[in-house]
């Protein structure tokens, strides 16, 4: 039996709500407009690289979805310029697409690692927040979360390429589970959320048995410290403190009793 792992969010006490993912049980899913890395997300269709096969398959699989709401004339129009390989129209295609995941998708980053030095730094306000630990299996599966993997990172920097023929699951790992080789020091986990109502509020109460553990970091202040030590108390949740390794660039932990 394969343990389930364990995922990481790094927490900064100037952030606001930072408090929320302890206190609430609340974790937030970000618009892709949110997300600090401006590729993040926004892998779109290269129409000029499709195979005229290809490309009769994507346009015939949007007919399809525009039967319902448009006219036999609408879809013409629609297929005529998509055969004509007009650049903007393709342009405006992947624009729309976009427009919708903005809309309908939240994201929720965290990572597989706990004692990432550059990640502390980042996220974590230099090393003065803290680290929330989360078992990953009970997270994912937890109702209302409806897609999560690991990010991959690939040695090139081209996006990967869509097909219209492969599988739908296969293309939307592409579209939002691939990100530049720049950010693979992350080792990012995430979590996509899909919202009906795109004016639902974004954030997710998780169950209380999802949380496993709370990382101080060591240069968290003694006030901030005794706040999380007296909540993580009450709720039986371990606390550890991150410290620096002796002789080396890296860090350990010890549990707070």
């Amino acid at each position: 039996m394969v343990n389930p792992i364990t995922i990481y969010k790094y927490r900064d006490f100037e952030q606001a709500y930072s408090w929320d993912i302890l206190l609430k049980r609340e974790i937030y899913f970000s618009k892709i407009s949110q997300l600090n890395d401006p590729f993040d997300s926004r892998v779109t269709f290269n129409f000029n690289d499709l195979s005229q096969v290809e490309l009769e398959f994507y346009i015939n699989k949007l007919s399809q979805k525009f039967t319902v709401n448009n006219s036999a004339s609408t879809i013409q129009t629609f297929a005529s310029f998509m055969h004509s390989k007009n650049k903007n129209y393709f342009e405006l295609i992947n624009q729309a697409e976009l427009e919708i995941a903005e809309k309908m998708l939240g994201v929720f980053s965290a990572s597989l690692k706990w004692n990432n030095i550059l990640m502390w730094s980042h996220y974590s306000n230099n090393h003065t927040g803290f680290v929330v630990g989360f078992n990953e299996e009970v997270l994912r599966n937890s109702k209302g979360i409806h897609f999560g993997g690991r990010v991959g990172y690939p040695t090139n920097r081209r996006f990967p390429r869509l097909n219209p023929l492969e599988d739908d699951g296969i293309s939307f790992f592409k579209r939002f589970f691939i990100k530049s080789k720049d950010w693979n020091y992350e080792s990012e986990f995430r979590l996509i959320n899909q919202f009906l109502d795109v004016n639902a509020k974004r954030t997710f109460v998780y169950p209380k048995n999802a949380i496993k553990e709370v990382i101080l970091g060591m240069e968290i202040s003694e006030i901030n410290q005794a706040k999380i030590l007296d909540f993580c108390k009450s709720q039986r949740i371990p606390v550890f403190k991150a410290h620096r390794k002796p002789f080396e660039f890296n860090l350990y932990r010890r549990e707070v009793v």
